[in-house]
This record gives structure tokens, C-alpha cells and sequence, in this order.
């Protein structure tokens, strides 16, 4: 969204991410993300905001193009 939503552009002060520094910080931090995300679904389902009742995926498919 930072290379088409003004709105975005703005808000990231006009730089664009660079793809491979945040794959490196997702792998550096695995393990405090994962602690994080639980900890904010254990928040939401203590506060009755989320309802871990039922789970829904998304059952769309979308067709890989590779370079040919």
C-alpha cells in the first residue's frame, strides 16, 4: 500500500520496506511475535472482544504465476 495509497505514503513518510529486512526481523524475533500475538488473543478473548468458539479460514484459491 506504501507504492499506491497516498494515505500509506504519507504515514511511512514516504520510504518504501525493503522486503528483506523484514523477513530477517521476522526471523530474528519468531519467538517473541508468537508470544506477542498470543498474549493479544488472550487479551481480546479475556475482555469478550473475540469468541474462540468457532475458527473461519479463508478458503480462497489464487493461481501462483512463475516466471516463465
Amino acid at each position: 500500500m506504501v507504492r499506491e495509497n497516498i494515505v500509506f505514503m504519507y504515514l511511512a513518510g514516504f520510504q518504501t520496506p525493503v522486503f528483506s529486512i523484514i523477513a530477517a526481523f521476522k526471523r530474528e524475533h519468531k519467538e517473541i511475535i508468537e508470544k506477542i500475538f498470543l498474549e493479544t488473543i488472550n487479551y481480546g478473548h479475556n475482555k469478550n472482544l473475540i469468541d474462540l468458539d468457532s475458527i473461519s479460514i479463508d478458503g480462497s484459491k489464487t493461481r501462483a504465476y512463475d516466471n516463465k
